[in-house]
């Protein structure tokens, strides 16, 4: 088929045979986008649409097919909607292996909005929510979360997940690890994580976080493995931190440096067992 430019658009002006001359002798076939214009002055053509102008006066518009949205869909995912939208969300998945696991899958679903929209001198705040499922019966869900706010100045994040996992065991001990043949069991633990930060100097920031961690052995193939030690703990923690941060987008950076130094203690009377403080780089 030819195209002819036409009022700013291309038209198609003829075909080759048959059915196709038929119906450019009824209708007239255009090709329109969008333009986007950037800051820059530059111009982007978006959205391609073909529209067949009838020569009665009617215009039928073709609705894009599956596979050209599936190709909208990720060429436009990188974009920030959070101007025009509560929640900017998005979904993507796909196969994985590991020599552990074995055959999975895995999906994440992830949403970026503003508190301020008229703010636009910050990154947006992002939630997502993640699953895995794999072929030796693993699973895991979670979810997580990152809030500007006020500028930026503050920060509050939160997260959370629950996996489970079946694993190998060879007891206890450098012997046990090294020569024993191992036994079998399923590890089951869940953790729930929230922190608070503010600002105190140019990518600077204090913060303090809480975390509860529970972690529990089932279905052990041999218990005497674990010489007589628990199958289940709780631990309870608190903490602080000094972290250095010029991320440019804090869930998947694309540049820059980020440093935190955190100290955690595990306090007895939270109701853990052999409470240690723990430093983290």
């Amino acid at each position: 088929m030819n195209f002819a430019t036409v009022s700013g658009r291309t038209a198609a002006t003829g075909g080759s045979e048959g059915e196709t001359a038929e119906a450019a002798a009824d209708s007239t076939l255009y090709l329109s986008n969008d333009t986007i214009v950037k800051p820059s002055g530059d111009t982007t053509v978006k959205h391609l649409y073909v529209t067949r102008l009838k020569k009665s006066g009617d215009t039928v518009v073709r609705k894009n097919n599956f596979f050209r949205r599936f190709y909208r869909y990720f060429e436009t995912a990188n974009e920030d909607k959070t101007q025009t939208k509560k929640l900017d969300f998005s979904i993507i998945g796909g196969p994985h292996y590991s020599s552990d696991i074995k055959l999975g899958i895995g999906i994440v679903a992830a949403g970026l909005y503003r508190v301020d929209k008229k703010d636009l001198s910050i990154q947006p705040s992002s939630v997502s929510l993640f699953g895995d499922i794999t072929t030796t019966g693993f699973y895991l869900l979670g979810v997580s979360n990152n809030t500007l706010l006020k500028g930026g100045k503050y920060r509050v994040g939160f997260s959370t997940y629950f996996f489970s996992f079946p694993s190998a065991f060879w007891g206890i001990g450098y012997d046990n690890a090294t020569y024993a043949t191992p036994g079998s069991y399923k590890r089951l633990q869940n953790q729930v994580k929230a922190d608070f930060m503010f600002r105190v100097a140019k990518n600077f920031y204090l913060g303090v976080d809480a975390s509860f961690n529970y972690i529990e052995g089932k279905d052990f193939s041999d218990v005497g493995y674990l010489r007589g030690e628990a199958t289940r703990y709780i631990n309870t923690g608190v903490g602080g931190y000094l972290m250095y941060d010029t991320r440019d987008f804090i869930p998947n950076p694309w540049r820059g440096v980020y440093v935190k130094l955190e100290q955690r203690v595990f306090p007895g009377f939270f109701g853990n067992k052999g409470a240690l403080p723990r430093f983290i780089w």
